[in-house]
């Protein structure tokens, strides 16, 4: 499968809350998908979901990935968010501005 584009900072917040629907995770989960870590996490997503918050590089990436595994796949299938969803080497990068 191809790498898919990085989700454009401006487009982060709708596509967060639309990642967040189809999988149907709550806040805090959506968070460690994304590699938000620490008490903070949830308060940066809704941030992000805000567009209070640009999203890094990295939080764009990753929500690329997920975007297009949750659209291919039912609710059902995904796994729940938590530290062993994350893609490798991704640990402590997703929160940094």
């Amino acid at each position: 499968m191809q790498r898919p584009a990085p989700i454009a900072a401006a487009a982060a917040p709708a596509a967060l809350q639309q990642l967040r629907r189809l999988t149907g995770w709550s806040v805090a989960e959506c968070a460690g998908a994304l590699g938000l870590e620490g008490a903070n996490a949830a308060d940066r997503l809704r941030e992000l979901e805000r567009g209070a918050r640009p999203p890094s590089g990295t939080v764009r990436q990753l929500l690329a990935y997920l975007l297009r595994d949750a659209a291919a796949a039912p609710a059902q299938a995904l796994p729940a968010a938590s530290s062993s969803t994350r893609r490798p080497g991704t640990a402590g990068q997703a929160g940094d501005p």
